[in-house]
């Protein structure tokens, strides 16, 4: 996890989640992120939602990198 990213949204348990859910995207697997945010309270889906668009960022970049 970025530095910067942990002071933005901190350090939690649905940080690591979106992490693996936006690096399987990456790998073009398919994860129905509604399923995975079936039991989620609201609170827990707000902090999920965010890492998760960050992360979806992250590893575009990274795949961009990689075919230039």
């Amino acid at each position: 996890m970025s530095e910067t990213h942990q002071l933005k949204f901190g350090a939690n348990e649905m940080d690591f989640l979106a992490a693996s859910v936006a690096l399987m995207e990456a790998q073009h697997r398919i994860v129905d992120t509604g399923k995975v945010t079936g039991n989620m309270n609201d609170k827990q889906r707000v902090q999920f939602n965010r890492s998760l668009d960050f992360y979806r960022k992250e590893y575009g970049k990274k795949q961009q990198a990689t075919v230039e």
